[in-house]
């Protein structure tokens, strides 16, 4: 199974290889692929946060990160 770093697009929505899928809100690019970070809101629960270096699995297109950071639900409406 190859696995490579990505920068996630923007309004797309993902599966983790945990099964869940995250909407993908916003990327920070960086010049080297292992820093870029992303803003993911998993569904259908909105929990939010922030991933390091994003990988995809090219086989089934399944993603993974190296960490994440500042998880947190949305606001109260």
């Amino acid at each position: 199974m190859k696995l490579e770093y990505i920068t996630p697009v923007v309004g797309t929505v993902y599966r983790n290889r945990n099964g869940n899928l995250y909407l993908c809100t916003s990327v920070e690019k960086r010049p080297m692929p292992c820093e870029t970070t992303a803003t993911f809101q998993r569904i259908p629960d909105g929990w939010t946060l922030t991933a390091h270096g994003i990988m995809q699995y090219e086989s089934d297109e399944e993603i993974v990160w190296g960490y994440s950071v500042n998880g947190h639900w949305p606001p109260l409406a």
